[in-house]
């Protein structure tokens, strides 16, 4: 099993003079490009996506052997986190959420795939990122 998180909603409308601060969604090609890194090393993967745009991931992630989890709304949100703990491997956006379901899974030997930058005012944060995580660049 392996989460897949897309945080887009709020990050997609953040105010031009926070952008770099706040902003810098991961984009698809990040996702396709941590997709194929889970097959190399994965057999048979499972994909659950988490997202706060569903409609977003319906277009951009077309997956065999996945399931877009979109029931947990509101003040159930939480339980998103906890179904994406029990995932053995994550692949995280760049979000605290993303990271509380990465970091709480306890599968020894998860992948855990995160984006290079966390945001686009940071080059390489590597306080963000716990040593085993493999970070994912794009251009």
């Amino acid at each position: 099993s392996v989460s897949l998180h897309v945080r887009r909603g709020d990050y997609i409308n953040i105010p031009s003079e926070d952008y770099y601060q706040f902003g810098g969604v991961a984009t698809d090609d990040y996702y396709h490009k941590a997709v194929e890194y889970i097959k190399k090393k994965i057999d048979n993967p499972v994909f659950f996506i988490f997202s706060n745009d569903i409609d977003w991931c319906k277009n951009n992630l077309k997956l065999d052997h996945s399931t877009l989890v979109s029931c947990n709304q509101g003040k159930d949100s939480w339980r998103d986190m906890q179904l994406m703990s029990e995932c053995r491997h994550h692949i995280m956006a760049n979000s605290a959420f993303s990271w509380w379901g990465a970091y709480l899974g306890s599968y020894d030997g998860k992948i855990v795939l995160a984006p290079y930058r966390w945001n686009l005012s940071d080059e390489n944060d590597e306080a963000i990122y716990l040593k085993e995580w493999i970070k994912i660049c794009v251009e």
